[in-house]
């Protein structure tokens, strides 16, 4: 496992047992190394709105959608588009 699979595994886990501030963080990291990860936006984008931070977690999400779509992901960007659709609903 890479350094960067570490970490994207750990921020997963860490969002799944509800350390939503150390999962940002980690989410945070893989970015640093691998700004084109367009699963550490997504995941980075459900943290940030787990701690309020709505305009956050929009932007993380469209960047997500952006990538997947760039990378022929189509059907985690629908479900970016999605989850977009509900954060913008939230207003």
């Amino acid at each position: 496992m890479t350094l960067t699979e570490a970490i994207f595994k750990q921020g997963r886990t860490l969002a799944q047992v509800g350390d939503f501030q150390a999962a940002l963080e980690n989410f945070n990291r893989l970015l640093e190394l691998v700004p084109n990860n367009a699963d550490g936006y997504g995941y980075r984008c459900v943290a940030r709105h787990k701690l309020g931070d709505r305009a956050g977690a929009i932007a993380d999400c469209q960047k997500a959608a952006q990538l997947y779509l760039a990378q022929d992901q189509l059907k985690k960007h629908q479900y970016a588009l999605k989850m977009l659709s509900q954060l913008t609903r939230e207003a």
